[in-house]
């Protein structure tokens, strides 16, 4: 089996530009919520992830449609990377209330956040959310910080949706390429999609 890495490249780039958008969104969240010592976690995190994925869609750039082959590992690689970064606003929230690093700003550190000062913990969530299967380390979801919340919501709803199919709808090629469709049924998904 032949994999074209750049193709594979340019893809899981464009997924993760799709999410650090969702994380940049979740800045505005997070301020009407007052919850302002956790807004340099998530500006931090959507930095991280789009500029991961905008250097590797640039770095990419020339690459060709994906066949099958390219899209499933493309799929596969997504699913981890997105796991892995998307746990980054869990763990540098959790340090932030840790560290106090913006006293009178920063409540304490309480028993269900300090869970996700072990990144492994926080990659859990992540995973948890994006596929969708809902599982969680925090013992008491209640007690979590509302951007924390939020944001394991959505990893949720996104889960949901599927990463893909998100991106598809989010960054659509325009060359009238298959690519697109190709990307979408590595996900395992056969039903047709139009836009509305």
């Amino acid at each position: 089996m032949h994999v074209a890495v750049d193709t594979v490249g340019r893809d899981v780039g464009r997924i993760l530009q799709a999410v650090s958008l969702l994380l940049a969104a979740s800045v505005a969240v997070v301020a009407v919520n007052g919850e302002f010592f956790a807004i340099p976690a998530f500006v931090v995190s959507a930095a991280v992830m789009g500029g991961i994925g905008t250097g590797l869609a640039r770095l990419c750039r020339g690459a060709r449609p994906p066949k099958k082959p390219d899209a499933m590992v493309t799929a596969a690689t997504a699913w981890a990377v997105v796991g892995v970064l998307g746990a980054l606003p869990f763990v540098l929230v959790a340090w932030t209330m840790r560290l106090q690093l913006l006293p009178g700003l920063t409540p304490p550190l309480n028993a269900t956040t300090r869970v996700f000062l072990h990144p492994l913990n926080a990659v859990f969530e992540t995973i948890s959310g994006f596929t969708g299967t809902g599982l969680t380390m925090a013992t008491t979801e209640g007690d979590l910080p509302r951007a924390l919340h939020w944001w394991r919501s959505l990893t949720e709803w996104v889960g949901g949706v599927g990463v893909i199919v998100l991106t598809v709808a989010i960054l659509r090629r325009g060359d009238g390429s298959s690519g697109s469709y190709t990307l979408y049924e590595s996900e395992a998904r056969s039903e047709k999609i139009h836009p509305s």
